[in-house]
């Protein structure tokens, strides 16, 4: 399949399934880079970019890579705000898309990629990488069992190290906000781990440590009402140290009558009558498997991250920035 890149900025998962000699064996799924381009919007590629993709045609204009080349599929990861307008203008011309969070930065940008979804039936699939770590779906699986019981409570933590971030970052209309780019991890996966859904929000947000980027969120604290009872809260921040081998600290805690799951340190844990047991040990999924997974989702081969999951948890980033922003809770409608 034909591979072509917009933006240079986030995971670009796809990319481990471009020319690489280490993948699994049952990996079968390869694609070719063909070209790259930056998202326009006066967007210029970073330095870096021309080592990076040395011999792979770049246009300066996304608009131009796809009527000239014309892909199978594209991997999104703009300045994070320009994502749906790229996504849109790729599945209107019905170019399967995986699209960096937040896929859109507004409801009616939301709603627009609604439609064009439908209507086409080529999906738009989100980097919602974590579904692929053991420990959380550990956790989903330990909820699954009925060993819980009934949730009733469920808080996670996102928090990343700051340390050199880019130039948009200075500016909400290009990066989108702190919810929607680190928060939305944690909103996805307190989602899928409990399999419930979000009935309403309040939310807080501000920057207290990063004068220089005083648009972008150094913090957010979301509190959520789950529809048909219970509560969960989320936590976002840059306040992470930035220690070598622990850039980021992710955790989930899902509580129930009958006991509790955490992942922490990326390590599950499940506890019940006193005694706490390892679920599974610390780990990760490769990069390979990951890309292999998102690609798969996108071909129509798997459920595991689907269109569905993207317009529900963007909605939901984007009325608890709007909850954040304005001090007022916002309800969320069901799906």
């Amino acid at each position: 399949m034909r591979l072509a890149q917009i933006g240079f900025y986030g995971h670009h998962s796809l990319l481990h399934l471009a020319g690489s000699d280490r993948l699994d064996k049952q990996i079968v799924n390869r694609l070719e880079l063909v070209a790259v381009a930056s998202e326009g919007e006066e967007g210029t590629p970073p330095p870096r970019v021309k080592s990076e993709f040395s011999g792979v045609p770049l246009f300066a204009d996304y608009r131009r890579m796809i009527e000239a080349v014309k892909p199978d599929i594209v991997s999104i990861g703009c300045r994070y705000a320009l994502n749906g307008k790229a996504a849109l203008f790729a599945l209107e011309r019905g170019i399967r898309v995986v699209c960096e969070k937040p896929v859109a930065d507004s409801l009616s940008e939301l709603a627009a990629l609604d439609d064009c979804v439908r209507r086409s039936g080529i999906p738009l699939i989100p980097e919602f990488t974590m579904r692929w770590l053991p420990a959380f779906q550990a956790a989903r699986g330990v909820v699954k069992s009925g060993a819980l019981g009934r949730v009733v409570l469920a808080s996670a933590q996102k928090s990343y190290a700051f340390g050199n971030r880019p130039e948009f970052y200075r500016k909400r209309s290009l990066y989108g906000g702190t919810v929607g780019w680190v928060a939305v991890h944690a909103i996805d996966f307190i989602r899928w781990c409990t399999g419930l859904e979000y009935a309403s929000v309040a939310g807080f947000h501000g920057n207290l440590s990063q004068p220089g980027y005083a648009e972008c969120e150094d913090h957010a604290v979301l509190s959520f009402g789950l529809r048909g009872g219970g509560a969960a809260s989320v936590t976002a921040d840059f306040l992470n140290p930035c220690t070598p081998g622990f850039r980021n600290d992710d955790r989930l805690r899902i509580a129930g009558e009958l006991g509790c799951v955490e992942v922490r340190h990326g390590s599950c844990y499940h506890r019940a009558t006193g005694v706490e047991e390892k679920c599974l040990a610390s780990g990760g999924a490769l990069p390979e498997e990951v890309a292999n997974g998102l690609l798969r989702c996108a071909l129509g081969e798997s459920t595991h991250v689907t269109w569905e999951d993207a317009r529900r948890v963007t909605e939901v980033c984007l009325l608890a920035r709007d909850a954040a922003d304005s001090g007022i809770p916002r309800e969320i409608a069901p799906s």
